[in-house]
């Protein structure tokens, strides 16, 4: 869960700026792990909390750190935190995920429209108009890519369109690094030349 402050850990998500609508506080979670008794009306309940966001946060920035360097920023429209076994964030309404070398600099950028990143394995998938483009003006156009924090990769099972030197690539699941200089497409189908005022279209 994003926690405002300056906490320091080895991995870490901490959000700078963000404005909290709502918390749901699953108070029944408490009475069915504490009661001698399995109730079915508390487990309804339970299961009804588990269901609903616990946190809401609207134009949230988080920082996500190594070794108290700053290694991604995300840039979040709207961000759900679900608790319970599958606690997870869901990012909506567009996100930016800004990755940064050890100088600070911007090394790549990922957006889409949607997003689920899962704490506990902190693994991030990102669906729907995925686009991911490095400082080399490498972009790769696909609609699913997974992104895992701790080996920064990036992998997808999903059909792929890569735009390089004034070439565009296809192929069907890729494996990369979160900076997306060196990768391996699983199934290429096909490179063709094209004119760079096309590739723009």
């Amino acid at each position: 869960m994003p926690r405002c402050g300056n906490h320091r850990s080895h991995h870490q998500m901490i959000a700078v700026r963000p404005i909290i609508l709502q918390t749901i506080l699953a108070t029944t979670a408490g009475m069915v792990f504490f009661s001698c008794k399995n109730d079915p009306h508390d487990i309804q309940a339970l299961e009804l909390n588990e269901a609903l966001p616990a946190q809401t946060i609207m134009d949230g920035e988080f920082d996500f750190t190594s070794d108290g360097r700053l290694r991604n920023k995300l840039y979040a429209k709207q961000m759900d935190h679900y608790l319970g076994k599958d606690a997870h964030l869901h990012v909506s309404g567009g996100f930016r995920l800004v990755t940064y070398g050890s100088k600070g600099e911007q090394e790549s950028e990922m957006t889409a429209e949607e997003g689920f990143f899962y704490e506990s394995k902190r693994i991030m998938t990102a669906v729907r108009n995925v686009h991911l483009a490095n400082a080399n003006g490498n972009e790769l156009f696909t609609e699913e890519l997974t992104w895992m924090q701790d080996s920064s990769k990036v992998y997808t099972e999903k059909r792929v369109r890569i735009v390089r030197k004034g070439s565009v690539i296809y192929g069907e699941g890729l494996t990369a690094d979160d900076t997306f200089s060196k990768y391996e497409i699983s199934k290429p189908t096909g490179e063709f030349e094209v004119e760079k005022e096309k590739i723009k279209e």
